[in-house]
């Protein structure tokens, strides 16, 4: 799910989202991984894999 942190200031903070882009990752309705930065999309299919 994308979301723009801008716009909804009150689920970003809830998350902890500092930086942007942040990607989180949750299994079982808890956070187990995040990353923040900015990155190439072959690395993002990595994390996403590896998730």
């Amino acid at each position: 799910m994308k979301l723009n942190t801008q716009e909804h200031q009150a689920a970003g903070a809830k998350y902890g989202i500092r930086g942007i882009p942040t990607m989180v990752a949750f299994a079982r309705g808890k956070e187990c991984r995040r990353q923040s930065g900015a990155q190439r999309s072959a690395d993002i299919v990595s994390w996403v894999k590896s998730v």
